[in-house]
């Protein structure tokens, strides 16, 4: 069994003001044991979980397994922004997810549904495994999110905790606040591209002034605004419209606005690092959010001393 997790733009403000309780998933049985029952207790009071999904996973047959399948693969399609599923999918993804018992196992299920679906497993830490009997262990439980997740979230990742009284081990999205850098100067490829880019690097004074050259380029290409110049000059265009100077001028602009605007998708592509960018309006959210998403999973979250104690945190 899943849950799944829509992080609609209400999780915006969420995350701008409040912080982000931790979100859970268990895969845990015979919650009937008072015993059990307080060990969830004591596991949601420590790890301040703000919501969490207790999992009892009895469904076997395989049509029931693909009608989910299914159901899942119709709510990707219905839902346009940041969302995630975890849970027990009692499906391996990769040969490795299992350690003992039978080496034959089905992984083409949860492949499908991931490509089908176009998610992506979320950064985690702990166990790899997290089921066992204690003679075979595999990895079955997982948390997958949509290409859009980092348009909304910031630093977030799956910790995989020790299964206590269970046998899984619980999942505890954690929600960190990533620091912000400092802002610093960037070269972009795209610079060189421009017709007076020699000219001007030339043209920056000596070593006597207080700016570097770098930060003397930069503001020149701030200056660079054809779309208002192409703005202004269709203005006049629509109170002289048979002026040919002015047609003129309109096209040389137009030219030189498709020209920063390819430079523009080339930053993106330097960026993102994504070879396979395809132009248009809908695809802007997808460049920024792997941009994003590329940048946020360089950060260390946590280091482990010689004694092999973890500590988390940015501060």
């Amino acid at each position: 069994m899943q849950q799944t997790l829509n992080c609609h733009k209400g999780c915006k403000q969420l995350q701008g003001g409040v912080h982000m309780v931790s979100v859970s998933s268990w895969n845990i049985r015979g919650l009937n044991w008072p015993n059990k029952q307080e060990d969830v207790h004591s596991f949601l009071q420590f790890n301040k979980v703000g919501l969490i999904g207790l999992l009892e996973t009895k469904v076997k047959e395989k049509n029931l397994k693909e009608d989910l399948w299914v159901d899942l693969q119709t709510l990707t399609q219905s839902i346009n922004e940041a969302w995630c599923i975890l849970g027990g999918f009692n499906n391996m993804l990769y040969k490795d997810d299992r350690k003992g018992g039978t080496e034959d196992h089905e992984v083409n299920d949860l492949t499908n549904l991931i490509e089908q679906c176009d998610l992506q497993e979320l950064r985690w830490i702990g166990s790899y495994f997290s089921w066992s009997n204690k003679r075979v262990w595999s990895r079955i439980d997982r948390v997958f999110t949509n290409v859009l997740w980092y348009e909304i979230m910031d630093f977030t990742q799956t910790h995989y905790l020790p299964s206590s009284l269970s046998d899984h081990t619980p999942l505890l999205i954690q929600f960190s606040s990533s620091p912000r850098p400092l802002a610093r100067f960037q070269f972009c490829d795209m610079w060189i591209k421009h017709k007076d880019f020699s000219h001007r690097l030339a043209s920056i004074p000596s070593s006597h002034t207080t700016l570097p050259k770098m930060q003397h380029l930069k503001i020149y290409l701030d200056k660079l605004r054809p779309k208002l110049e192409l703005t202004t000059l269709q203005s006049k265009l629509t109170e002289d419209s048979s002026n040919a100077h002015l047609i003129q001028q309109e096209q040389d602009l137009k030219k030189k606005y498709i020209d920063i605007i390819s430079s523009s998708i080339s930053l993106i592509q330097q960026q993102s690092k994504i070879g396979w960018i395809k132009y248009g309006d809908d695809n802007t959210r997808l460049f920024h959010t792997r941009a994003r998403q590329r940048k946020l999973s360089s950060y260390i979250y946590s280091l482990a001393d010689d004694g092999g104690r973890y500590v988390e945190g940015f501060d």
